[in-house]
C-alpha cells in the first residue's frame, strides 16, 4: 500500500489514472486539439514534444505543460504485450511561463520609455564607437540609427569642445569616476550646432551592457538664456561704468559687487581696493556718526 500522507503531487498524479487523455484547456483552439491527437495516433514509435499545453488539474485551475509523448499502439516491442498505449512525460512550465510573460511585459515597458523618451541614450566602447542609439537621436540630431552606429562618437563634437569632451570619457574608462555631467555642441545632421547636456556612466563593468552609457540632453534653452544674463549684466556694467556719478553695487551683507570709475575718484582709490570690501570698514569717516546709514550691514 501506497501512502499518499504529505505528497500533493502524488495524489494529483494517481487522480488522472483511469481519465481520458484529453485535458486540453477550454479555450484552447479547435486546430491545437487536432493537431495534438493527429500527433500522437499517426506517429509510431517517435518523440514528440508539446509545448505551451494547457491542461487542467482542477475545475478552476489550468496550468501550462510541457510534454514529450511516443506513440506505442503499433510499436513492434508492445504487440507481444496485452496492453499499449501512448508514452506521455509531462512537466508542469507554469511558473516558467508566468516568469516569461512578466519578462516579456518588463522589455515592453522598458521599451516603450525609451522609444517616448526626449532624451538621446547611446552605448559605447572603449574606443568611443557608437554600439547602441535610441530612437530619439532622428528627432534630436536628425540622424537615422543606422547612420551613427559603429561612427566614433567625438567626430559630432565642437572642435572647441573636443579635448574636453575626450578627457571626460577617458576618465569614465579608466577612473570609473561618479557620474558627472558636461555641456558640449553636439553636430546635427543639419549641419548645425545644438548645445547638449552630457551624462556619462561606466557601465563596462555589468555584464548585461559592457559599455560607456552615454546620455544626452537639449541644453540649447538653458544655455541660449544663460547667455542673453550674460549679454544683459555686460550692458549693465557697461552703462554703470560710463555714468559720471558714483555707483556702489553691495549684496546684503554689505560687501560691494560693482563700482564705477566715477565713485572710484570720489573715494580716490580704485576698484582691486573697493571691490569685496564694506565700505565702512575701508573709509570708517564718511560713516555718519549715530551710524544709521550702514548700521543694517554690520
Amino acid at each position: 500500500m501506497i501512502s499518499l500522507s504529505g505528497s500533493n503531487r502524488l495524489r494529483e498524479i494517481i487522480s488522472f489514472l483511469g481519465r481520458t487523455g484529453y485535458f486540453s484547456h477550454p479555450s484552447a483552439p479547435l486546430y491545437e486539439i487536432c493537431y495534438l491527437g493527429s500527433a500522437l495516433f499517426t506517429k509510431t514509435g517517435t518523440g514528440k514534444c508539446f509545448r505551451h499545453y494547457h491542461y487542467h488539474r482542477s475545475e478552476f485551475c489550468c496550468s501550462e505543460l510541457e510534454s514529450h509523448s511516443r506513440n506505442l499502439l503499433r510499436h513492434n516491442r508492445c504487440r507481444c504485450h496485452e496492453e499499449s498505449g501512448i508514452l506521455a512525460v509531462g512537466r508542469d512550465i507554469t511558473e516558467r511561463k508566468k516568469a516569461e510573460e512578466k519578462l516579456k511585459k518588463s522589455e515592453k515597458f522598458y521599451r516603450t520609455l525609451i522609444a517616448d523618451s526626449l532624451d538621446v541614450t547611446l552605448l559605447l566602447n572603449e574606443k568611443g564607437e557608437i554600439i547602441f542609439t535610441t530612437p530619439a537621436i532622428h528627432r534630436l540630431l536628425g540622424y537615422e540609427r543606422e547612420e551613427v552606429l559603429s561612427t566614433n562618437a567625438f567626430q559630432y563634437i565642437h572642435p572647441e569642445d573636443l579635448a574636453w569632451a575626450i578627457q571626460s570619457f577617458e576618465k569614465e574608462v579608466e577612473e570609473n569616476p561618479e557620474i558627472k555631467f558636461i555641456i558640449v555642441r553636439v553636430l546635427q545632421k543639419s549641419g548645425s550646432w545644438l548645445w547638449c547636456m552630457i551624462r556619462g556612466h561606466n557601465l563596462l563593468d555589468n555584464p548585461d551592457i559592457n559599455a560607456i552609457a552615454i546620455y544626452l540632453h537639449d541644453d540649447t534653452p538653458r544655455k541660449m538664456a544663460h547667455v542673453a544674463l550674460q549679454e544683459s549684466e555686460k550692458r549693465f556694467r557697461s552703462l554703470v561704468r560710463d555714468l559720471h556719478v558714483g555707483v556702489l553695487v553691495q549684496n546684503r551683507e554689505g560687501r560691494i559687487e560693482m563700482t564705477n570709475q566715477a565713485m572710484c575718484r570720489m573715494f580716490d582709490t580704485t576698484e582691486e581696493v573697493l571691490l569685496g570690501g564694506k565700505i565702512w570698514e575701508i573709509y570708517d569717516d564718511v560713516i555718519h556718526e549715530d551710524g544709521r546709514i550702514f548700521l543694517q550691514y554690520q
